[in-house]
């Protein structure tokens, strides 16, 4: 199965954020950074969310930097019970964040 890395564009440069597995989203993600306490749960970007949409792949792994943890949930949960963050909030994109009650933790 062919793995796709999964880029954004940020400050003018790109930076790889997780990659295609067959019909997976995996990317890994450091708490400290990417944890949004106010809310409870991880973001992703909404371009992202929307390419995953329009490739048709539903399922995203969120792999914890620094542990063995791993979040899995779906893109339809993030389009259903997800939180917009406006980039001006953000400081890069416009964000989607998914509080921990979406995720089964493995």
């Amino acid at each position: 199965m062919k793995v796709e890395p999964v880029f954004i564009v940020t400050n003018k440069r790109m930076k790889q954020i997780g990659y295609i597995d067959g019909e997976r989203y995996v990317t890994d993600r450091d708490t400290k950074k990417h944890w949004f306490r106010k809310y409870s749960g991880w973001a992703i970007s909404k371009g992202v969310l929307d390419a995953l949409k329009s490739r048709l792949i539903n399922t995203i792994i969120i792999r914890v930097k620094n542990s063995k943890t791993l979040y899995l949930t779906t893109r339809e949960q993030y389009e259903i019970w997800g939180t917009i963050i406006p980039a001006k909030m953000s400081k890069e994109d416009t964000q989607v964040v998914l509080s921990l009650e979406h995720f089964e933790v493995m």
